[in-house]
């Protein structure tokens, strides 16, 4: 995929086993691109390459897939095992195998908008199909190449300063390395796509080197987090780089559209809670490790250009307001985020929407049968924790489902102690519960910048007044909440 994509071939690719017995098996090859037909002549030269591999590298890449596997949830392992996907022994014959492909039958499909043909009509389907014409082949095949030769040149410094790094020693955890823009100024979803596909070959590198890297987005803002190898094999070279490439300007990427209107409405909802300040820099933070570990990190992190760990400004109050967005489709979707008013309690938004959760399911859903999407919960969105109320109805227009939410949170019956108790238990029982290291970090970074954060202190000293003073204020402060809604065609 790094050759293709550098020839802007194709942008993505999955490999699947529609089907497999002990005699047979159809594999599939799908890509993402705009040019198949130059694709298509590329993988005969690819599986030529494949089975001039080694068996070093075939076992690199097998153990590349154990480790893939193992990272799958319980689930999707049994899942993976009860189809006959999961790694199984060490490769042995790889050769043969590519050969055999080589020399199967195949058939090449490519989905594109053109003038349609000859109707087809297959298991309930009716297709509009031409014949693929290919041209004579001219473009030149790509040099495939594997890991270790495919490696690059990457040079290593050796810094001797140290920035800025909080610690988060977590006893029999490897180092995991979590960097992230200051809070409030995470980048938008077109910039963060685009920085995604600029790291992408150097996170792959990390992968080959033994750890583990991802950009991606949690709770509507961009962070990175990378898993380093053991002491032994650090990758001095391939993480400078990456922080490198962290102060490279990257061109917007257009996002993929969303094919539900709630979905779309909730990736445009960090944009629109955001303010137009940006403030430059990096976060970081290290949970796991030896203090030797965090030493040898806050040095590479001295190569970043930006600051790290910056004092924090006072952010920008919450923007407020109603939006119609355009989206295709014959639905009507509200997305209500209330956000929690300064100085309030955190605990007590927590457990004020777990009470609300099961409420609002109820009487929307079952008894008014509001339409498929109806949900009311706790979220942070952009670093913002709120009460979020989402709907989307195929019938009901948008000020219609507005007024239904605003009725429920004015109809909401006060807390008792004995519907306060049971959530106060079972809140505190998911902030006792095991959260993965990069999480912890997210926390202790918040910790340090004095942002709301969910303590046991805070959940065992909640008291339902507590809890009802917030509902009515968040009830009656409704100029303070942003709504975001489509309508239909």
């Amino acid at each position: 995929m790094a050759s293709l994509r550098q020839r802007r071939l194709a942008g993505d690719v999955a490999l699947n086993w529609l089907y497999q017995d002990r005699y047979l098996g159809w594999l599939a090859l799908v890509f993402a691109s705009d040019r198949p037909e130059e694709v298509d002549r590329q993988i005969t030269h690819w599986l030529q390459a494949l089975q001039q591999t080694t068996p070093e590298q075939q076992q690199h890449y097998y153990q590349l897939s154990r480790r893939r596997f193992q990272a799958l949830s319980p689930l999707d392992q049994l899942r993976q095992r009860a189809f006959g996907f999961a790694p199984g022994a060490p490769p042995a014959g790889f050769a043969d195998f590519c050969a055999a492909l080589q020399a199967a039958p195949s058939v090449s499909l490519a989905c594109q908008t053109v003038s349609p043909w000859e109707p087809v009509a297959t298991q309930g389907f009716s297709l509009p199909l031409s014949r693929w014409r290919r041209r004579p082949e001219s473009d030149p095949a790509l040099a495939f190449a594997f890991y270790p030769q495919a490696a690059g040149d990457l040079v290593a410094k050796c810094p001797e300063k140290a920035a800025p790094l909080l610690h988060l020693p977590l006893p029999e955890e490897p180092p995991r390395l979590l960097l992230r823009p200051p809070f409030y100024c995470s980048p938008d979803q077109a910039e963060g796509l685009a920085r995604g596909e600029q790291l992408r070959p150097l996170l792959a590198a990390l992968r080959h080197a033994g750890g583990h890297g991802e950009w991606h987005l949690f709770d509507g803002s961009w962070q990175l987090t990378l898993q380093l190898p053991e002491p032994g094999r650090r990758p001095e070279a391939i993480l400078q780089a990456i922080l490198r490439q962290l102060a490279l300007p990257v061109a917007s990427l257009t996002p993929p559209p969303e094919s539900i209107a709630i979905r779309h409405l909730m990736a445009q909802l960090p944009e629109r809670l955001g303010t137009s300040g940006h403030q430059k820099g990096w976060l970081a933070a290290l949970a796991g490790g030896s203090a030797e570990d965090a030493q040898w990190v806050a040095r590479q992190l001295s190569l970043i250009t930006a600051p790290v760990n910056p004092p924090m400004p006072a952010p920008a109050p919450c923007r407020r307001g109603v939006e119609r967005l355009v989206y295709p489709g014959g639905d009507t979707a509200l997305l209500v985020f209330i956000p929690l008013p300064d100085g309030a309690s955190l605990a007590a938004l927590r457990l004020l929407a777990q009470h609300c959760e099961p409420l609002f399911f109820q009487r929307l859903r079952v008894e008014q049968q509001i339409g498929y999407v109806v949900s009311c919960r706790y979220q942070r969105v952009a670093d913002r924790d709120g009460l979020l109320m989402a709907l989307q109805s195929p019938d009901r227009r948008a000020g219609e489902l507005l007024r239904c939410g605003k009725d429920f949170l004015r109809q909401l019956a006060p807390m008792d102690e004995a519907t306060f108790r049971p959530l106060q238990q079972r809140l505190a029982a998911q902030n006792r519960a095991s959260r993965p290291p990069e999480a912890r970090a997210l926390s202790a970074l918040r910790q340090e910048y004095g942002l709301p954060e969910l303590t046991p202190q805070a959940v065992d000293a909640l008291r339902v007044a507590e809890v009802a003073d917030l509902a009515r204020e968040m009830t009656r402060r409704r100029r303070r909440w942003q709504v975001l809604f489509t309508t239909g065609d």
